[in-house]
């Protein structure tokens, strides 16, 4: 077994360098180890198959990733019970995998169940509570569930998240943007601007002013002020995230394609029609 734990630390250094096809061997073979020992419902086992569905997903082989999920949970649920947290760690992967191939009413019924374990053994104010909140936040959204329902979960993850990591975390930069984007589909501009203010300001405290992280909470705050009729706020916020990505990424990413975008929506609407041509 001592073999099997090298294989797997070895897995997560691999994953820490981007190198994801070597961690996904590392775990194979832990796995393979385990199971001949242990057998197929050991408890590492399980673990095996949670990070191979988190490799999978980062290899975009979603498919295999959704088999690793339910394999994963199907063991916590015989040996943990269908309402343990190490269920709700199975939900939530599981949920993730269904998301990324467009399955969302799956993901909001995996999302569902894992908010409702950690609520039922950690409470709502527990930080694993905030992250299942806003996991299913996201896919009430992907689903087009009235942004005014999905508030709530999202206010109540931004409140646990700054309890828990900070004003001043990137976690509650992220909640900050996604409370934001949902006051932003309701039309209330005003109240969504000093959110992705918020989030600019922590993102440029930890990833500084060149990141693509406050790149993107840029181009957001950008089409906040946009539709709300403030194109002329926004036109420098869009040109100075358009300036990141290409630093950054080169004129061929996708990143760099939505800041152009962004960009160039900004300028007709704007009446710059000339400009906006060379922007596409």
């Amino acid at each position: 077994r001592e073999t099997a734990s090298q294989y797997a630390n070895l897995a997560v250094a691999l994953r820490s360098l981007g190198r994801f096809e070597e961690a996904a061997t590392m775990l194979d073979k832990a796995l393979a180890i385990d199971e001949a020992m242990t057998g197929p419902n050991g408890p590492d086992v399980a673990l095996h198959h949670y990070n191979r569905a988190i490799i999978f997903t980062e290899l975009s082989r979603y498919a295999d990733a959704e088999t690793a999920a339910n394999q994963a949970l199907a063991i916590w649920r015989t040996t943990k019970g269908d309402d343990s947290t190490d269920a709700a760690l199975g939900y939530t992967v599981l949920g993730y995998s269904y998301s990324l191939t467009g399955q969302f009413s799956e993901a909001d019924k995996a999302y569902r169940k894992a908010l409702a374990i950690r609520t039922k053994w950690l409470g709502e104010s527990h930080p694993l509570t905030a992250e299942a909140s806003n996991n299913l936040a996201l896919s009430m959204d992907n689903q087009g569930l009235p942004p005014s329902a999905i508030e709530p979960l999202l206010r109540n993850a931004l409140d646990t998240t700054r309890r828990a990591f900070g004003e001043s975390s990137e976690r509650t930069a992220t909640l900050y943007a996604n409370v934001a984007h949902n006051l932003n589909q309701q039309g209330r501009y005003a109240e969504a601007e000093p959110m992705y203010q918020r989030a600019l300001d922590i993102h440029a405290g930890i990833a500084g002013p060149d990141s693509p992280s406050y790149a993107s909470t840029l181009i957001n705050l950008g089409y906040n002020l946009r539709d709300g009729g403030q194109g002329e706020r926004a036109e420098p916020l869009m040109r100075q995230a358009l300036t990141v990505f290409r630093a950054k990424f080169g004129e061929d990413n996708p990143e760099t394609a939505w800041a152009y975008r962004g960009f160039g929506t900004t300028l007709g609407g704007l009446g710059r029609y000339a400009e906006e041509a060379e922007m596409s």
